[in-house]
């Protein structure tokens, strides 16, 4: 999250299902960086502008499709 200049959420995945979402992790400031990791163990993270989350309505137990 160095340099970030907007608050994201952070959707945590395991094997193709989201298992945590950290949400509006803010920007750092004062030379703070906030640390955020899930509930349980995750190979796989996705940022997305804060507020996506909740507007797609993703929560933990979604299934996750990579397309390649």
């Amino acid at each position: 999250m160095k340099d970030m200049r907007f608050p994201i959420d952070i959707i945590w995945i395991r094997d193709g299902v989201v298992i945590d979402v950290s949400k509006d992790a803010p920007v750092p400031h004062d030379g703070i960086i906030d640390r955020f990791s899930p509930k349980e163990p995750a190979n796989g993270v996705l940022e997305v502008n804060a507020g996506v989350a909740d507007e797609v309505n993703i929560k933990p137990g979604d299934k996750v499709l990579l397309r390649q």
